[in-house]
């Protein structure tokens, strides 16, 4: 069985959305913040996954001529990791009600 370039793109880009999706939700669970599993890590982590698919399955082309499986992994384990954590910061960028007074 030979490993093709697009089954490493998929495994990086999952592994990276997985790091990205579980760290903060683990770190919370073991410091008692969090006691169910909640559908915004679900709804970030598959945002996170279309943004990477689209992103790396348009640049991955340009990668796959002689690289190796390192270099291949790494830039798409970067790309999940990346546009995880953009759709995680727009998300939570949604979920902030501070309101600040506009200066007069």
């Amino acid at each position: 069985m030979s490993v093709t370039p697009e089954f490493i793109a998929w495994l990086a880009i999952l592994t990276g959305v997985f790091a990205r999706v579980m760290l903060p939700y683990l770190r919370k669970m073991w410091q008692g913040k969090l006691r169910t599993f909640d559908n915004y890590y679900l709804l970030v982590g598959f945002s996170g996954l279309v943004l990477s698919a689209i992103v790396s399955f348009n640049i991955s082309p340009i990668l796959v001529a002689g690289e190796s499986f390192y270099t291949l992994f790494t830039a798409n384990f970067i790309n999940g990791f990346g546009s995880t954590s953009l759709i995680n910061e727009v998300f939570a960028f949604g979920k902030e009600k501070k309101s600040t007074p506009i200066p007069r």
